[in-house]
């Protein structure tokens, strides 16, 4: 059984259940933009110019064996991603191309260039991110941003959903097959509640 996640929008709104849960700056609200931007921050892959840049956004040029299909790699995409599993939703079966899991190998030709394997199960993967956003401690709270999750409501950029929808929010490597559609950026509607948001954390 996997955790049903999705991907947010870069103009989603996290509002984080607990301040102790809060990444970088301490902010409990954040717009996922800003959230990633500051994982940008931490990884140092801020010159948008450099392939690596797309490690957060687009994704760079990987392959991946899966553990329970080793037959052959499947050429595609990885990034990082931040995700979230509504409340009703977290832990219903949802077995999806996107999710990666511990045991699958990744093959990240480009992983070096910020210092991360180059060839690794996806495991190693995540224990580099740990190690480099300061989320390694097992006993630390935010450690569950790069695992099960954390608890929060978000609100939707889109305006697609009434108010805050509870559930839980985390960072996650996401592979996007070479065949697969790009999924589509939510665009801001003019949410009365998420402009007012904007304006107090400018």
């Amino acid at each position: 059984m996997t955790m049903n996640f999705y991907p947010l929008a870069d103009n989603d709104v996290i509002q984080l259940d607990w301040t102790a849960h809060a990444l970088f700056d301490g902010k409990a609200c954040v717009i996922v933009e800003d959230l990633l931007k500051r994982a940008r921050d931490y990884l140092k892959i801020t010159n948008a110019e450099s392939g690596r840049y797309n490690w957060i956004g687009k994704g760079i040029e990987a392959s991946v064996l899966r553990h329970q299909m080793a037959t052959e790699w499947q050429e595609g995409f990885v990034r990082i991603c931040i995700e979230f599993s509504p409340l009703e939703l977290y832990e219903k079966e949802n077995l999806t191309c996107l999710a990666l899991h511990g045991d699958d190998i990744l093959r990240v030709p480009t992983g070096a260039e910020i210092g991360a394997p180059t060839l690794a199960k996806v495991s190693a993967f995540y224990n580099f991110f740990r190690e480099k956003l300061g989320l390694q401690e097992v006993s630390y709270i935010k450690y569950y941003w790069l695992s099960r999750g954390v608890e929060c409501k978000v609100l939707k950029g889109d305006g697609s959903s009434k108010g805050w929808q509870p559930g839980f929010v985390r960072l996650q490597l996401e592979f996007l097959p070479k065949n697969m559609p790009e999924v589509s950026e939510s665009t801001s509607t003019g949410h009365s509640e998420l402009d007012s948001l904007r304006q107090a954390s400018n």
